[in-house]
């Protein structure tokens, strides 16, 4: 196929290769400039959570030590309940995007078609936190 491209204007079909290779270059470094993203973002929260886990219990300790157990337990049950309840939705999450199929039901037509279709797909599920739902105003 490319040897037609070729016929018809010398040097097209390295042209055509040198962008799909450019196009494919950049592709993986959005992607990779995402998966930082996701990191900082995870670690900052891992980091500003502890944080206020230990500020929290440094309270309930503190309360204890002031006499006043009840309100020392309390805080301390709250913040337990906090995390625990942080990991058990979290952990949820990930089963449940763990399970879902993933279809790939685009046709082979324009490149460019494909690539938008993509990025609406990517779109509805960062927002809604299921790859297939769309919005009736993604549709073609």
């Amino acid at each position: 196929m490319l040897a037609e491209y070729e016929a018809v204007l010398p040097g097209l079909a390295e042209r055509i290769v040198s962008m799909a290779e450019g196009e494919q270059a950049h592709r993986h470094e959005l992607e990779k400039t995402d998966l930082r993203q996701d990191y900082i973002i995870s670690r900052t929260g891992q980091v500003l959570g502890i944080t206020a886990l230990l500020v929290i219990a440094a309270l309930a300790a503190y309360l204890g030590y002031l006499g006043h157990p009840g309100w020392a337990v309390a805080v301390a049950g709250i913040d337990i309940a906090a995390v625990v309840g942080v990991f058990v939705t979290g952990q949820f999450r990930i089963t449940e995007s763990d399970q879902e199929p993933v279809e790939d039901t685009e046709d082979e037509g324009d490149p460019g078609q494909t690539v938008e279709a993509e990025r609406r797909r990517e779109i509805g599920h960062r927002s809604s936190g299921r790859p297939d739902e769309q919005n009736e105003s993604d549709e073609p």
